[in-house]
């Protein structure tokens, strides 16, 4: 960031919180997000994603609440119900959007199939420059 306040040089890679201040202060402009879809918060919100734009890029760092894997599905089920309420609830917006996170909200079968689909990703990406098997 430095560099290119100092016009050093024109791009930089860099999490949202790393720049947010800068764009607000109209120093730097966001290109693109790397992100499945747009930043919620009002500040973000206009940036559109890299796939938007045609460049097929997904690139995002997802947190996910895992439990044991012998957890019964009486169990899951209580934990998908508990997360799914407070993902409705006003202090879970105002995290979203003071924090510039792009909420995912998926179930046990959804957030399987999200982390497969990254896998396949990631790895056919490693592949083709030959840095995966």
């Amino acid at each position: 960031m430095t560099e290119v306040l100092g016009g050093h040089v024109d791009v930089v890679v860099g999490g949202a919180g790393n720049v947010l201040g800068q764009i607000k202060a109209g120093k730097m402009r966001a290109i693109a997000i790397s992100s499945p879809r747009r930043y919620q918060a009002p500040a973000m919100a206009q940036i559109p994603t890299w796939t938007e734009q045609g460049v097929n890029i997904v690139a995002d760092t997802p947190y996910f609440i895992l439990g044991e894997k012998n957890l019964k599905q009486e169990q899951v089920a209580f934990w998908e119900r508990t997360f799914a309420s407070v993902y409705q609830t006003p202090d879970w917006r105002k995290f979203i959007d003071q924090n510039n996170v792009v909420p995912l909200e998926l179930n046990q079968a959804k957030g399987n199939e999200y982390l497969e689909e990254r896998y396949n990703s990631y790895r056919a990406s490693l592949k083709e420059l030959g840095l995966a098997k």
